[in-house]
Parts: C-alpha cells; sequence; structure tokens
C-alpha cells in the first residue's frame, strides 16, 4: 500500500507543475491582452525571404511555356502549394 501512495504522488506531481505553468502563461496573456498588446504574428504579413524569392522571373518563364505546376515546384524543389501560394500573394499570373 505505501508503494502505491507513493507511485500516486509521484504521477500528479508533474500535472500540477504543468496546470500551475499553463495557468502563469494564461494569467500573463490575459495581462499583455488587457495593457491593449496584440498578440500573435500580423495578419496577412508577407514572409521578406522565402525559398523562391528572385526567382519570379524563372517562374513567370515556366508558366508561359505551359508548364503544370507540380512540374514547376519539382524544378524549384518546393511543394506544389507553397508555389502555388507564392504565386497568388505575389500575383506572378501570365498577362494576356
Amino acid at each position: 500500500m505505501i508503494l502505491s501512495d507513493y507511485f500516486v504522488k509521484m504521477c500528479t506531481r508533474p500535472q500540477i507543475e504543468r496546470e500551475l505553468i499553463s495557468q502563469r502563461t494564461k494569467d500573463a496573456l490575459a495581462k499583455k491582452k488587457s495593457e491593449g498588446k496584440i498578440l500573435g504574428s500580423p495578419k496577412g504579413s508577407l514572409s521578406k525571404e522565402t525559398k523562391l524569392t528572385g526567382k519570379e522571373d524563372i517562374i513567370i518563364e515556366l508558366l508561359s511555356k505551359k508548364i503544370s505546376m507540380s512540374g514547376i515546384s519539382r524544378i524549384m524543389g518546393v511543394n506544389r502549394i507553397t508555389l502555388s501560394n507564392y504565386i497568388q500573394s505575389r500575383k506572378l499570373y501570365l498577362e494576356s
């Protein structure tokens, strides 16, 4: 019986620590928010530097040659979703 009591105490101690840390974090964030601090990253901000930065001309050239998004993404070494998001955010569409 003594061993099981010890085990229960040892298992609950980390749980209590996690809860205390969580509560302190929540309290600190609530205080900052009440002071008017905006939390999180700015909405709609673009990264200054990406894997595709400086390759806009190549991307436009490949698009003009009717190469698929998957093909261009393989050439560039990025995921096709990354390429698609980059093209949309930088408005790299072909001019008709």
